[in-house]
């Protein structure tokens, strides 16, 4: 599903694998403040995020056991993260991704980026917030969405865009 396992990421899921329990602590402390940021780009209001947040905490330690050394931990556990979040929001596929350069950009405040980013459909915004929090390849991206790679790097486009412009995707 993607390149090189880092020997570090290797350890660790050898030893979530074994059900080292401190190993859990260690991956869970390292991807909370990610996961709680897609959670809370994905669910708007903090209570729908903090749902999605415990839910996908709830599952880790049964998903964890199952996890390949063949990709690094950060592919594995916008896996999950996907998985989940399409399971709860019931995400759509898009219809079709237009991208397209605005006319005028500018640099908005941090509340104005995140109405924006509340208004970008949750099945474009969730390729987005796994691409930004998790640095997942387009390649990762289109094989837990099923998307076309090509419909992944115009979804991460079109989100980037709504983020900067003044119109959205």
């Amino acid at each position: 599903m993607a390149g090189p396992v880092p020997i570090e990421d290797a350890r660790l899921i050898s030893r979530l694998r074994a059900a080292d329990r401190g190993a859990l602590d260690e991956l869970w402390v390292s991807w909370r403040a990610p996961t709680w940021a897609v959670c809370r780009g994905m669910g708007g209001e903090p209570e729908r995020a903090r749902a999605l947040f415990d839910d996908i905490q709830a599952q880790l330690p049964g998903a964890v056991r199952g996890w390949s050394l063949e990709s690094p931990v950060c592919c594995q556990l916008s896996r999950l993260v996907w998985r989940r979040l399409e399971a709860r929001l019931e995400l759509p596929r898009p219809a079709g991704i237009e991208a397209s350069v605005p006319a005028r950009t500018a640099t908005p405040s941090r509340d104005e980026v995140a109405r924006r980013l509340s208004r970008v459909p949750p099945e474009l915004r969730v390729i987005y917030l796994l691409d930004v929090f998790y640095r997942c390849p387009a390649r990762t991206l289109a094989a837990l969405s099923g998307w076309a790679e090509l419909e992944v790097r115009k979804a991460r486009a079109a989100v980037a865009w709504a983020l900067v412009a003044e119109e959205g995707p």
